[in-house]
């Protein structure tokens, strides 16, 4: 789920238009849809939130999983085989190696509920900005079946944020409230980072993918 794309409505509508490039796109959207599936996964399995957030949590990872094989199944339609899902989803969103296990040694060090904060703030910092990247990809397609498909995403994607916005906004007026502040910059600033990291790369991948086909 990942706001890497330095293209404009019309350029956009250029890479639509040609298989490959367009699967590039999907294939970057399908790899965040992973991470959040393995992020919630974990979450699941190592806490015991109450009820009606464990409830959404469920929600969640349901819609992630399906819209992984949405953009699978996607790319497929288009005549490319998707790369296979790496074992390490989660060091996509790295710099590199180092800063992955770093970070991830960092989180598996903090209290249970701690460590939700700083996974809920990466989680809501993400999705904000594949919601961004999905406004502009929808404004460049031409298929209805595609249009309707990517706006089901886009509806679960506002359920998704705003269940995290309303548990992170909980969580600042109890005892960890000064965490939740420091866990969204330093989410919002990761991932300003790893955006502009990503974008010379897309425009390479996807400038190279165009010119292939010419």
């Amino acid at each position: 789920m990942s706001q890497t794309m330095p293209y404009d409505r019309w350029e956009f509508r250029e890479i639509v238009r040609h298989p490959a490039a367009h699967a590039w796109v999907l294939g970057q959207y399908r790899l965040g849809e992973y991470a959040g599936v393995v992020a919630l996964g974990r979450l699941l399995g190592e806490l015991e939130p109450e009820a009606r957030l464990r409830r959404a949590m469920e929600i969640h990872h349901r819609d992630e999983n399906r819209h992984t094989r949405l953009f699978t199944s996607w790319i497929e339609r288009l005549g490319i085989e998707p790369a296979p899902l790496p074992t390490s989803v989660e060091a996509f969103f790295s710099r590199s190696p180092e800063e992955f296990a770093e970070r991830r040694r960092l989180l598996d060090g903090l209290p249970a509920p701690m460590r939700r904060i700083f996974i809920f703030a990466a989680i809501n910092a993400i999705e904000r900005l594949a919601y961004a990247q999905f406004e502009g990809h929808l404004l460049a397609l031409e298929r209805p079946d595609d249009v309707a498909a990517l706006r089901g995403v886009m509806d679960e994607e506002k359920f998704h944020l705003s269940y995290v916005e309303a548990e992170l906004a909980r969580q600042e007026r109890g005892e960890h409230g000064a965490t939740v502040g420091a866990a969204l910059d330093a989410a919002r600033t990761r991932f300003a980072e790893f955006q502009a990291a990503r974008r010379e790369e897309a425009r390479a991948a996807i400038e190279r993918l165009l010119g292939a086909g010419s």
